[in-house]
């Protein structure tokens, strides 16, 4: 009996050591990433994990950018050894002319044996877009009549290269505001540039057409006259009675005809 009680106190005794030693088990993680990333660059950081115990780690590693696309996250398994570092690199995607301007994050998460994050902030550099529009009455004119093309911009005098391209293929290289009197008839191409140092270059297209004439749409219902409602014939309607009343008659003498020669 009192073995089985060592036996036990023992048992205890041992995991309570494991688990001591689990939780006191120290785990380091250590992030490299450049505090910046340009045009054409690709995103990516060397990491370094390293425990004072062999320990099988499970982790995730990737980058976080709020106005970029998100890589799917990694989840990667590897025996640690004591002491001996286990390093890598993570490389995501290239930064592309359409990335905002943005603070991004680079982070290693273990998920076990204990969980653990570690992250480290750096930045996307790239010129930030302004909005841009063009700005016209209308998508449908007549013909002779006086069009004016301007914009709207949320910087101060961009540089503007706008092509005007007419129903019969010609174009013509114009300044914003444009104001003319088209004298084609069809649809008008318009093609916009709008650039400013320091910001992204915006493009912009736009159609409108030329009629030659606005169609006159009449909304008035027609009246229509008594004498045009087709009345009906009373010649024909006293016929129609006439006849049925003459079948249910014939119908009657029958039916008193046969109920006589049935008595007889």
């Amino acid at each position: 009996m009192k073995n089985k009680i060592y036996l036990k106190i023992s048992t205890l005794f041992l995991f309570l050591l494991i688990y001591i030693n689990f939780i006191t088990a120290s785990t380091e993680i250590i992030i490299n990433v450049e505090p910046s990333f340009y045009l054409g660059e690709t995103v990516s950081f060397n990491y370094t994990i390293i425990s004072d115990t062999d320990q099988k780690i499970t982790y995730l590693i990737n980058s976080i950018c709020p106005s970029a696309p998100v890589a799917s996250f990694r989840e990667r398994t590897f025996e640690l050894k004591a002491n001996q570092p286990y390093s890598g690199i993570y490389y995501d995607q290239v930064v592309q002319d359409w990335f905002e301007p943005q603070t991004c994050t680079a982070y290693v998460q273990i998920l076990s044996p204990i969980q653990q994050t570690v992250s480290k902030n750096f930045t996307i550099n790239t010129n930030p877009s302004f909005s841009f529009n063009i700005l016209l009455d209308k998508k449908i004119f007549t013909q002779n009549e006086e069009i004016t093309i301007d914009y709207d911009s949320s910087v101060e005098n961009p540089t503007i290269d706008a092509t005007l391209t007419s129903p019969d293929e010609k174009t013509k290289q114009i300044s914003l505001p444009y104001t003319f009197t088209p004298e084609q008839i069809g649809t008008y191409n318009l093609n916009v540039t709008a650039s400013k140092e320091g910001y992204k270059t915006i493009t912009k297209t736009e159609q409108f057409g030329i009629i030659e004439s606005e169609v006159q749409i009449d909304y008035n219902t027609p009246k229509i006259e008594s004498k045009d409602i087709l009345q009906p014939d009373n010649k024909k309607i006293w016929l129609y009675v006439l006849i049925g009343g003459i079948v249910f008659i014939f119908i009657v003498l029958i039916f008193i005809a046969y109920n006589l020669l049935k008595r007889n």
